[in-house]
């Protein structure tokens, strides 16, 4: 069957959404009004020194460097108190965060539309955003710097879905002009005419019926394949198997980009997180605490990394741990602030998938950590957090938040999980897919997981929301534009 239509999306799984909806749904962007965020504490301060410090791999970072020590120094001199923040300074970090190996001009487009990107998601629908950083200094799991924007309802308060934050009101919005979703529709075959150009994409349905969709032009956006470990130990001979990615990530319509001549790019990268459910591999950053906030421990009842580091750096180190789980500590004060909520860590309770007690020893018994080491562990840290001052810790901590002392306690077991391929389809600037020379591939386009040369080899957190929300809207815009 040839079906024709103005736009067509196709969802291989029953229902829309893919990783993004399993995800959390904050994305890193710079505050619209900058002036609304916490004044720049000395901790911040340090985290912009890091990056501009560091040897510049190549001139782009060099660049980039002196671009923001130039910002940080006009901000300072025009008396500014609130948090520093500028596109240079985010591509710095993404960059030099993923060890160099991304694509400064593409790393730069997503920077540079961040903020637009996050104010057009809360025009097309009743969601609302609240910006992390005028409440409380937060870098979330592995996102470096505190630039995070997390999705609420109308209210600006109440947490809500990702579906409903990024999927449902974009699907309402195809389906009200006319457009068609089909669902349990596999790609299998993007179709191109003797010139080159792609026309079209085949498919088959639930049944395994065929289909083919032709048009003037295809955007892949079929995420990565986290979900695929043949696929995974294809690329990276990584030891871990658990995923936190949804059962649909299996990368098959990146391969088929490839037979019809796509390059790719980065496809050794793949991204471990540190918040893996050691019983199924799902994600519980929604129940772990702020890196700030939390020590993570391991059975010895050790401290062993920076909570507020690179994932990679988390991740590795579990790794490296006994029986590879550790635990993120937090107290009632971080509920209390809802930065975790209470329905959620109920629901992990009950499911035993975290620990709760009156006092940090009896955390420790119900949780079977060492009962001295974790005592010494956690009075130090308290200590520090107090005095906000981590030089003394046996594993300092670049910036460090609130103690652990408010009762009841709590400890979350976490272990690693394979999570993001940074790795993919090889884009420009204009979300063109590339051939193995470089030329665009005419009428492909892709956009998110699918693509390669932007986070390079680890992924900053919250940077994937970032990504496919900027990528996805360049997409349709030169989509629009190439309709002829």
């Amino acid at each position: 069957m040839c079906i024709r239509d103005r736009v067509i999306v196709l969802e291989k799984m029953a229902m829309l959404g893919g990783n993004t909806a399993r995800s959390e749904g904050n994305m890193s962007a710079m505050d619209p009004n900058p002036e609304k965020l916490l004044d720049m504490t000395q901790a911040v301060r340090d985290i912009v020194t890091k990056y501009t410090s560091m040897k510049p791999c190549s001139k782009a970072v060099a660049d980039l460097q002196e671009t923001v020590k130039k910002q940080l120094a006009a901000h300072d001199a025009a008396g500014k108190k609130y948090i520093f923040d500028s596109p240079e300074l985010f591509a710095l970090q993404t960059i030099e965060g993923g060890d160099c190996h991304s694509d400064p001009k593409l790393v730069l487009t997503m920077t540079q539309n961040a903020t637009a990107a996050m104010n057009w998601l809360e025009s097309q629908s009743d969601m609302t955003w609240f910006h992390v950083p005028r409440h409380w200094i937060d870098v979330g799991i592995g996102g470096l710097y505190p630039r995070g924007q997390w999705p609420r309802q109308a209210d600006g308060k109440t947490p809500i879905s990702t579906y409903d934050a990024y999927i449902a009101p974009l699907a309402k919005k195809v389906k009200a002009a006319g457009s068609t979703i089909y669902t349990s529709m596999k790609v299998t075959e993007i179709e191109r005419d003797p010139s080159g150009r792609v026309t079209g994409v085949k498919a088959v349905d639930v049944k395994g019926a065929p289909h083919i969709f032709s048009g003037k032009n295809v955007i892949l956006a079929a995420g990565g394949y986290g979900a695929n470990l043949q696929m995974v130990k294809k690329y990276n001979n990584i030891s871990v198997i658990a995923t936190s990615n949804q059962p649909g990530t299996t990368g098959e319509v990146l391969e088929a980009a490839v037979k019809a001549g796509a390059a790719l790019e980065g496809m050794q990268w793949i991204q471990i997180h540190p918040h893996g459910n050691p019983k199924n591999g799902e994600l519980e950053s929604a129940i772990a605490g702020r890196p700030q906030d939390t020590p993570y421990v391991n059975k010895l009842g050790l401290r062993f990394v920076d909570e507020t580091g690179r994932r990679d750096e988390i991740s590795h180190g579990i790794l490296e741990q006994p029986g590879q789980v550790v635990y993120s500590i937090f107290d009632q004060e971080t509920i209390n602030q809802k930065k975790v909520r209470d329905d959620l860590i109920q629901i992990a309770l009950s499911h035993g998938y975290a620990y709760k007690a009156d006092t940090l020893e009896d955390l420790a018994k119900a949780a079977g950590i060492d009962e001295k080491g974790f005592a010494q562990t956690m009075k130090a840290y308290n200590a520090a957090a107090a005095a906000q001052d981590t030089k003394g810790l046996s594993v300092p901590k670049i910036l460090i938040g609130m103690p652990v002392t408010k009762a009841p306690f709590y400890a979350v077991p976490l272990t690693t999980t394979i999570h993001h391929t940074m790795g993919g389809l090889r884009i420009n600037e204009k979300t063109q897919v590339l051939d193995d020379k470089g030329n665009p591939i005419s009428g492909l386009f892709a956009a998110g997981e699918i693509t390669g040369g932007i986070h390079g080899g680890n992924r900053l957190g919250r940077n994937a929301l970032t990504d496919l929300l900027v990528f996805g809207h360049i997409a349709g815009l030169e989509v629009t534009a190439h309709q002829n």
